[in-house]
């Protein structure tokens, strides 16, 4: 673009003089001050790109060159940047947990120390010191449970799962243990080892103590009721209808009860004699039938032996 020196310097001589061809000849061989006390080069001409303003060209301006902050970043402005990659090796970013939560979108972010409740995870091989965990819920699939123990507080209490018995022990399915303890606190106490073969079902109304004196193998009939002894050892009036099969020893005390039911017991038909000697010795030892000893005389005078049959009818 050509531009008369006149008009380029704003002076208010007329253009004849300065815009001559010797003034021009003059000033493009001479360095000219273009105002006072200014020396060195000059911009000709700013053009204002992306970004920055520039004000109107004056003579002898004292311009402000400013940004636009849709453009330009400034350290005090609240600006949104886009599409931009910030190197945190060399950069550090500021702010509260609150402040980067608030600034996800859709969720919040997980702090070391901040008390959060935490959805959704799954946490592979951790080490959780002093848990407290709050149902309703479950816990599978772990090997070992363990129980810190209230009194020996160092060690455990640990519960495993087992089966490696025969088909019945092994495991097909997902098994499950239910406790039903009722509305009350109970204590389970074992000294050894416990095994139950099938259902084992007691009557909920009393309790049961079972004292062994010694290693003790207990064969239970399929139907009845065990009997018991009091303190002395003793088994009274809780006998009836009763068969006994082998040897019975001890006494028998029917103090209780002094007549006996007419009816035949036993399967003997035979007697005992024994012959006793003019010196109160036993003599012989022998055996007959009621029948005969009665028609021999051989019962004393003073014995009597009553003989009823099936029905109850005296015999004799």
């Amino acid at each position: 673009m050509v531009q008369k020196l006149s008009e380029f310097l704003g002076t208010s001589f007329t253009s004849n003089p300065v815009d001559s061809a010797g003034i021009v000849t003059i000033i493009g061989a001479t360095n000219v001050l273009l105002d006072s006390g200014t020396t060195g080069n000059y911009i000709k001409s700013l053009t204002a790109g992306n970004g920055f303003n520039f004000p109107a060209a004056a003579h002898a301006l004292s311009g402000t060159l400013t940004v636009d902050s849709s453009f330009i970043l400034t350290v005090t402005g609240t600006q949104t940047i886009t599409n931009k990659t910030i190197n945190l090796s060399n950069n550090t970013l500021q702010g509260s947990l609150a402040q980067f939560s608030a600034a996800v979108s859709g969720d919040n972010l997980v702090g070391e120390t901040a008390g959060q409740t935490l959805t959704n995870k799954t946490l592979t091989a951790p080490t959780i010191t002093e848990p407290t965990i709050t149902g309703p819920g479950s816990i599978t699939s772990i090997s070992t449970f363990g129980l810190r123990d209230a009194t020996t507080t160092i060690y455990d209490t640990r519960i495993r799962s087992n089966n490696p018995g025969d088909s019945d022990d092994i495991l097909t399915a997902d098994r499950t243990l239910t406790l039903t303890i009722g509305d009350n606190d109970r204590t389970f106490k074992m000294l050894g080892n416990v095994t139950f073969g099938n259902a084992f079902t007691t009557n909920d109304s009393y309790a049961i103590t079972l004292d062994a004196t010694g290693t003790t193998t207990l064969t239970l009939p399929a139907t009845g009721t065990l009997i018991s002894k009091d303190d002395s050892g003793n088994a009274t009036n809780i006998f009836n209808n009763f068969t006994i099969t082998g040897t019975m020893t001890g006494d028998v005390n029917r103090s209780a009860s002094t007549s006996v039911v007419p009816g035949i017991y036993g399967s003997a038909t035979l007697l005992p004699i024994i012959n006793i000697d003019s010196s109160g010795f036993v003599d012989s030892v022998g055996t007959t039938t009621m029948d005969a000893a009665k028609l021999d005389g051989q019962l004393p005078s003073h014995y009597r032996i009553d003989v009823y049959d099936a029905s109850g009818t005296l015999l004799n």
